[in-house]
Formats: structure tokens, sequence, C-alpha cells
């Protein structure tokens, strides 16, 4: 919460329905609903990009650097 800021109505009220569903697949989860908790962490995902939030800073990224690759 300290490094991100979400000031306006609509990006509030979309955390707050990435929160519930985070619930919801946490539950699905205990349950054993596959489906369920599958449905719900893409939501998740899918909202946590649609705020920009998706983005890990710093290093600890995992896969290539960016750049041009170069062929053996």
């Amino acid at each position: 919460m300290a490094e991100y800021r979400i000031d306006d109505a609509p990006g509030r009220a979309m955390l707050r329905q990435i929160c519930a569903c985070a619930d919801i697949a946490e539950a699905a989860h205990r349950r054993e609903l596959l489906k369920d908790e599958l449905a719900a962490r893409a939501f998740v995902t899918r909202g946590l990009m649609k705020l920009n939030l998706d983005i890990e800073a710093g290093p600890g990224r995992v896969g290539r650097p960016p750049g041009p690759r170069v062929k053996p």
C-alpha cells in the first residue's frame, strides 16, 4: 500500500472487487473448487493489470533482460 496510490473512486472500487475475489479464490482453494479458484485468480490478475499494479519493481524480476537477442 505504501508503494501505490489509488485516489480515484473507480480505482478504489476496482481494488475492492479485486480484494474480494482474492478472498473468494482462497476460499475456493480450501474447498478444492479448482474451477472457481482459477476464475477468481484470473479476475485478480486482470484487475491488477488494469490498475497497472502488476509490475514488479527493481531487481528480482524473473526472465530475460530486455534487449536484442543475439543468435549464436
